[in-house]
């Protein structure tokens, strides 16, 4: 797989999105680094009560509006999510060190990420608006998130385009596994609020701790800007 020859199908739909490919990692219980550097950022939050920016709710919901779809309640972008829980508990829920590094990075970005097994992928990846009705199960309980509209990363392959994750929540059948051993980070975002430069820095925090923290090798990153 080689992010060079990702398919964009965005035409219309103004966004800044940043992709990083993993070719080797090993997922594991975050290590000792790692849990300091989250530790750092979840104290200061709490002890500062942040919450998340308002250009920055308006902004990626405004994004994720273009295409009809409705970001609010249970559908809020990810990112929301992640700060409002951290606001309500004052604690980060550990899950592995590659979705820990995502969280960690939405929180210190505000910005919605997936992360998903390229393991998973029998094609290249293709960015798109989900097709009408499309759905997929994202969780262990089978419950489904409605596609229509919101931009998507998905699968292409053979002629078809199978969703795999979004800023919302990530598909189930493409979430990180004990047997990942490559993956794909996507960080959604919009001109108005994150510039080229800033992407790119995005990207590379997201290299280097993956790099540092799961042995991250064979990195590509690339960012996609569309109008």
């Amino acid at each position: 797989m080689e992010l060079k020859d990702v398919q964009v199908e965005l035409d219309g739909y103004a966004c800044r999105l940043g992709l990083v490919l993993f070719e080797a990692v090993e997922l594991k219980e975050s290590p000792p680094g790692l849990l300091d550097e989250i530790s750092q950022l979840v104290n200061d939050y709490v002890a500062r009560g942040v919450e998340m920016p308002e250009k920055f709710v308006s902004g990626i919901r405004d994004t994720l509006r273009q295409g009809g779809f409705k970001p609010s309640g249970r559908n809020r972008p990810a990112s929301e999510y992640l700060l409002r829980d951290l606001a309500e508990s004052g604690e980060f829920h550990f899950v592995n060190n590659l979705v820990d590094i995502n969280n960690l990075l939405s929180l210190r970005h505000f910005l919605p990420m997936s992360v998903v097994d390229t393991g998973k992928f029998s094609g290249e990846v293709h960015l798109r608006l989900g097709y009408e009705k499309e759905r997929y199960v994202f969780n262990p309980s089978g419950q489904e998130l409605d596609l229509t509209g919101l931009v998507v990363v998905a699968d292409s392959y053979g002629g078809a385009s199978k969703a795999m994750g979004s800023p919302i929540k990530d598909s189930q059948f493409a979430k990180l596994a004990d047997d990942t051993t490559s993956a794909l980070a996507v960080v959604y975002g919009c001109p108005k609020l994150v510039n080229e430069l800033h992407m790119e820095q995005i990207l590379g925090e997201w290299a280097d701790l993956t790099r540092k923290f799961a042995g991250a090798d064979g990195t590509q990153t690339r960012v996609v800007t569309t109008e």
